[in-house]
C-alpha cells in the first residue's frame, strides 16, 4: 500500500471504523446509569443516540467524498447509518439488561439525516459567502 494511500485510510476512514467500534462498546454494557428522573433519562439517552449517529453520519460522509466527490453520495452515508442502527438495535437485543426498540433506531436515523441536512446548508451557505466575495473582488 502507498503511503498517500495509509494516509487517507488513517485520516479518513479510520474514523468511521473507530467511532463505529464506540458504538458498539457501548451497546456491549450490560446495564448503562440510569437518572433518577425519568424525563430527564429520555433526554439523555435519545439525545446521545442522536449525537452518536449525527457524528457517525459525517464521518462517513466524509470518507466517502474523499474518494467519490460528489454530493449526491451522501444518501450511502445515511444507508450506513441505517444498517448500523439496525444492527446494533438486534445486537443489543442479546445483551442482558439491554433490549432493542425501534424508537433508538428512529433517533438514530434522525441524527444521522441531520447532520447531512446540516452539511448541505453549510456548503450551500459557503457556497453563496464565496460567489459573494469573488463577486465583490470583480467589481471595478
Amino acid at each position: 500500500m502507498k503511503p498517500s494511500h495509509i494516509r487517507s485510510f488513517l485520516f479518513y476512514w479510520l474514523p468511521p471504523l473507530l467511532w463505529m467500534a464506540l458504538i458498539y462498546y457501548g451497546s456491549a454494557q450490560p446495564t448503562l446509569p440510569s437518572l433518577t428522573h425519568s424525563l430527564l433519562d429520555s433526554l439523555v439517552k435519545y439525545g446521545a443516540h442522536f449525537v452518536e449517529y449525527a457524528v457517525l453520519a459525517a464521518l462517513w460522509y466524509r470518507a466517502i467524498y474523499s474518494r467519490f466527490p460528489h454530493p449526491k453520495i451522501q444518501p450511502l452515508a445515511l444507508i450506513i447509518v441505517i444498517a448500523y442502527a439496525l444492527s446494533d438495535e438486534f445486537h443489543q437485543s442479546f445483551v442482558p439488561g439491554r433490549s432493542a426498540t425501534w424508537q433508538d433506531v428512529a433517533v438514530d436515523v434522525i441524527g444521522g439525516a441531520s447532520a447531512l441536512l446540516a452539511w448541505n446548508v453549510v456548503q450551500q451557505w459557503r457556497n453563496r459567502n464565496n460567489t459573494s466575495r469573488e463577486e465583490r473582488r470583480l467589481e471595478p
